[in-house]
């Protein structure tokens, strides 16, 4: 049985880790458009990233990956002249 101190300690919890949490954002050009990338951190570590194109929501992908990320998608459209 769930108790109400059970889902306060765990609702604490949560806004403990939203309080140490932030969001970065960057965007790079690439050709005439531009790429966004929303990176969540938190406790020093770099989260899923959200990926944009304009407005649009790409992909997200692992935070580590961004600059490895950017350089396929950049090789990707200059492969296909997107």
């Amino acid at each position: 049985m769930i108790t109400t101190d059970r889902i306060e300690m765990c609702l604490n919890k949560a806004i403990n880790t939203m309080k140490e949490s932030k969001i970065i954002t960057r965007t790079k050009a690439l050709g005439d458009a531009k790429v966004f990338y929303g990176s969540e951190i938190c406790k020093g570590e770099i989260l899923d990233t959200n990926i944009r194109i304009g407005q649009q929501h790409i992909c997200t992908i692992a935070g580590c990956n961004i600059e490895e990320f950017h350089n396929a998608l950049k090789a990707v459209i200059e492969k296909y002249r997107i």
